[in-house]
């Protein structure tokens, strides 16, 4: 978040997301007030855990990090460690302190979990190699950086198939496919968006193949696009690179700053309440 907070202003791809942020009502609005202008500036860094599970509902978590003033995150939760915040039927959304100076938000039972792997080493992220490894490909100088579980994905995708659902051509539930074991991405943020995702497969021969399979689809990015496409589209996707070495697989996508306008625009665009025309008088 601080070196988000570093970025040019001006840039009107940010101003614009900036923009965006702010007409969000809803419980993230909730703790945003609750915390207050003095805590917010010491927000160093966010993270985001996303959970499917096999009844097709989606886990979540955002853990919020910095110097925080233990005392005064508690005062902002109203004297307590958690803080349930909206609660309707099955589905809630609580803020929890972690280890008294970290906040964490979610649904209940998550944060739950957190505490208790918190409150010992070894669990959660800890025992997770499939996640801790391909983070080791990811430089810390990002702004935005993580990793995919790929293995648990196919897990649950074997349980629920999706149907009409390909990638490149190939079937999801194919060998190929499902031989990817993870992904761990970076994004550099400045004017244009700096995006890299590194995979990693269970053999050299599925690997070759998922590469292709990915130029495959940013070449029918290409010939799909209609006449009125906008230009950015046909930048973004001449500057995506996709390399192959052994079991890995990499891909760069610079993403200009017109294209990052263009993204947020649509954005902005979809986020606007229907208009509603005004009663007319009567004739």
């Amino acid at each position: 978040v601080k070196k988000i907070r570093a970025l040019r202003p001006d840039t009107p791809w940010i101003k614009d997301m900036a923009s965006l942020a702010d007409r969000q009502d809803g419980p993230f609005r909730e703790v945003i007030g609750r915390l207050r202008p003095d805590l917010l500036g010491r927000l160093g860094r966010l993270g985001l855990a996303v959970v499917p599970h096999a009844d097709s509902s989606i886990g979540y978590a955002v853990l919020a990090e910095g110097s925080f003033d233990g005392a005064k995150l508690r005062e902002a939760l109203g004297g307590s460690d958690f803080l349930t915040l909206v609660e309707t039927g099955e589905t809630d959304f609580s803020a929890a302190l972690l280890e008294g100076t970290s906040l964490a938000l979610g649904p209940k039972s998550i944060l739950e979990k957190m505490r208790e792997n918190a409150a010992s080493r070894g669990h959660g992220l800890d025992g997770n190699a499939a996640l801790l490894s391909p983070l080791e490909r990811v430089r810390p100088g990002a702004q935005l950086w993580g990793p995919l579980d790929c293995g648990s994905l196919h897990r649950l995708f074997k349980e629920r198939p999706v149907t009409s659902t390909d990638f490149g051509k190939m079937p999801l539930d194919s060998p190929v496919v499902q031989s990817l074991v993870s992904i761990a991405f970076r994004g550099m943020i400045g004017d244009s968006v700096d995006l890299d995702l590194y995979g990693q497969a269970d053999a050299e021969a599925n690997a070759k193949t998922l590469a292709e399979a990915a130029r495959g689809l940013v070449a029918l990015g290409r010939v799909g696009a209609g006449r009125d496409q906008a230009k950015e589209w046909f930048d973004f996707l001449d500057g995506i690179r996709i390399d192959q070495r052994g079991a890995e697989i990499s891909l760069r996508a610079p993403i200009p700053s017109k294209t990052m306008e263009s993204l947020v625009g649509q954005m902005k665009a979809s986020s606007q309440p229907p208009a509603t025309e005004s009663p007319r008088e009567p004739a």
